[in-house]
């Protein structure tokens, strides 16, 4: 093998492995930022997490409260049934 060809393959090849090192750095930088992303959606998914956490408290609540509410309406409901059944018999004896 000449000396001329020597040297251009040598030049070649060490423009391949340039270029392979460049493919790789680039290649590392996206699974650096596909790492970052990750690690923000992890930081993402507990946050809502802790907020379904939160809604689901503040949904109990106003479950709690409805259910009072009822309560409180069904209990008005008879004393008016009640009020009303006296009232109607008072005008029947009337």
């Amino acid at each position: 093998m000449d000396n001329e060809l020597k040297a251009y393959l040598d030049q070649q090849f060490q423009q391949m492995r340039q270029e392979t090192a460049e493919q790789f750095a680039k290649v590392d930088q996206r699974l650096d930022r596909s790492d970052q992303r990750q690690d923000r959606l992890g930081m993402d998914v507990r946050g809502v997490h802790a907020h379904g956490i939160d809604l689901l408290g503040q949904v109990r609540l106003v479950v709690e409260s409805l259910a009072n509410i009822t309560q409180q309406l069904k209990r008005y409901d008879d004393k008016v049934s009640r009020e009303l059944d006296e009232i109607r018999a008072l005008n029947r004896l009337s």
